[in-house]
């Protein structure tokens, strides 16, 4: 008899839980339309986040999968006890034991203070929204908006403003990297950007960076009528309530959906997707024209709310969802429109993906979806570096080890490291430690490693992957990035659930591997360093290159802006 603990998974368990995502998605997705179509299919419910599919907003799918995994191991050995993360987990459970008639005991790991902040998360969300109603009106303009020149039909790239775009008081473009550069001079003046502001110190000042700047911007803040907050703002007492007995594959999951529902009822993602909605509402008021709107398209519910916005305000107008990045895309599948997110107009009527090796995975919930190829600004570094490899550490093969923004995340890296190098007839490497820019390192577990061997780098990824023999990382886009460059690259599997694999399904295998272990890890390492394609590494890092990255050129800029 076996104890099976949400929190602390066996590897086998969390390799079993990874391929459970895998064949549970596209039934998902029909589940959801199941559910949509219970509602009164008002834009109040399309920003409810319940459809938002992303699990780092609505923990549906992750409660999910892990129910289907005590469903599967129950049937294959002796559960005698499930120790789950929270109630409504324990509720299903409970519930389907009963079902079956086996007494399998189910406890919820979760504290009197969880319960408590479990209950007033809707309060707090409801606060944090009045706070983001203040900073909106605090930063807004009416005088700037005069300024605004639309006499002619504008071009409007959403985007976003983040710290690392104003360092030095400079403004850097990370979303669309230099492409005033390639748009025809007549044509400039009316590109017009719009922020969605994530800097919320000296605001006011890193607008008047941008204000410096060469680009044009938008701020949707100095279009906001008091109306339009209290319209975002009271709709968890407008929202129409609707019966969540629901059931998945026969599995009675209704506790999950209502807990999910009252804990995101006033979510600030909802709310800030209201106000986007509300804002070419405003824009149309206006006689604004547009003569084509690129959303920075990763379908999260902001998203949903800004493109439902524009496809109802400005029907007929060209609109293209832009999706110039790279992710994980086996637990990101929100970033792949459904067919009901197209059929009721939540997404943009064409998508951009930066390489072709990117297309069918795109399609691949709803094979109609127009896709297309356009630029890589954001890697366009890629195709203008020399590649040329340039010895760091002499004598020493060297290994890039990329740390991600979260701490457990990192320190599962460091961990596997540290049990690797404890192994029997290991080689001496060179451990070159990046982390991500906001990572903590004083929160990182302590490296077991010859100190001579290791070093903390600052320098950026672009000049560091030069002197890898090996990179390691999860999650990053920089794993496909090494991958270009002839780098193998090593993914490490997350030992708590879903492994955050950056690297598409449809790249051979021949320079990647998963592994959660540090023998896999040793494994993988000796495959890489005596592999029989160590001379054809740079050709097939060519090759991916060509199919994921597309280069940033006039023809491509005009493919994307529709000229």
């Amino acid at each position: 008899m076996s104890v099976l603990d949400f929190n602390n998974l066996t590897i086998d368990h969390v390799k079993l839980l990874n391929q459970i995502n895998k064949e549970t998605v596209h039934d998902f997705n029909k589940f959801l339309e199941e559910v949509y179509y219970q509602t009164d299919k008002s834009i109040d419910w399309t920003v409810n986040n319940i459809f938002s599919r992303n699990k780092n907003n609505s923990h549906i799918y992750d409660d999910l999968c892990l129910i289907l995994l005590v469903i599967q191991l129950e049937q294959t050995s002796n559960i005698s006890k499930v120790i789950c993360q929270k109630y409504c987990q324990k509720k299903v459970l409970d519930n389907y034991f009963i079902s079956i008639g086996k007494s399998i005991s189910v406890v919820a790991k979760q504290t009197t203070i969880d319960r408590l902040k479990y209950y007033a998360r809707p309060l707090y969300d409801f606060l944090r929204n009045i706070k983001t109603i203040i900073f909106l009106i605090t930063i807004s303009d009416k005088k700037r908006k005069s300024r605004y020149n639309f006499q002619k039909s504008i071009i409007l790239l959403d985007m976003f403003f983040i710290p690392s775009m104003f360092k030095n008081n400079i403004y850097n473009d990370r979303y669309y990297t230099n492409i005033l550069d390639f748009i025809p001079q007549s044509l400039k003046d009316r590109v017009y950007f719009l922020p969605n502001i994530q800097v919320y110190k000296n605001t006011k000042d890193i607008i008047s960076v941008a204000e410096n700047a060469d680009e044009n911007f938008i701020y949707k803040a100095d279009f906001f009528k008091i109306s339009d907050y209290f319209y975002a703002l009271f709709l968890p007492f407008r929202i129409k309530n609707i019966n969540f007995d629901f059931r998945f594959q026969d599995i009675d999951i209704s506790h999950i959906i209502s807990s999910d529902f009252f804990k995101n009822i006033s979510n600030n993602n909802s709310f800030i997707a209201l106000l986007n909605y509300r804002f070419f509402y405003r824009l149309r008021k206006k006689s604004i024209k547009i003569k084509l709107f690129i959303n920075w398209f990763e379908n999260q519910i902001i998203d949903k709310g800004m493109n439902k916005g524009f496809n109802q305000f400005y029907k007929g107008i060209q609109s293209i969802g832009y999706q110039g990045f790279v992710i994980p895309r086996d637990i990101n599948t929100y970033t792949i429109p459904t067919e009901l997110e197209v059929r009721t107009e939540q997404v943009p009527k064409r998508i951009a993906v930066i390489g072709a090796g990117f297309v069918n995975e795109l399609k691949s919930f709803y094979g109609d979806l127009d896709v297309f190829v356009a630029p890589a600004f954001r890697f366009s570094y890629l195709h203008t570096n020399t590649k040329k490899q340039k010895r760091f550490k002499t004598g020493f093969r060297q290994i890039l080890v990329g740390l991600p923004i979260g701490i457990r995340a990192s320190n599962d890296i460091i961990s596997i490291i540290n049990l690797y190098n404890e192994l029997p007839n290991n080689h001496n490497f060179f451990w070159n430690i990046k982390p991500h820019p906001s990572l903590k390192i004083k929160n990182l577990k302590k490296i077991k490693i010859d100190e001579n061997l290791y070093t903390f780098s600052n320098d950026s990824f672009e000049k560091e992957i030069l002197n890898a023999d090996i990179f390691i990382g999860n999650s990053s886009s920089t794993c496909l990035e090494a991958l270009t460059f002839g780098i193998p690259a090593i993914i490490i599997g997350s030992k708590r659930g879903l492994t955050e694999n950056p690297i598409p399904n449809s790249v051979p295998n021949d320079l990647w591997e998963i592994c959660y272990t540090a023998r896999e890890l040793k494994t993988s390492i000796n495959r890489f360093f005596y592999s029989s394609l160590k001379n054809q590494e740079k050709s097939i890092g060519n090759n991916l290159l060509g199919e994921y990255f597309r280069e940033v050129t006039k023809r491509g800029v005009r493919d994307l802006i529709n000229l």
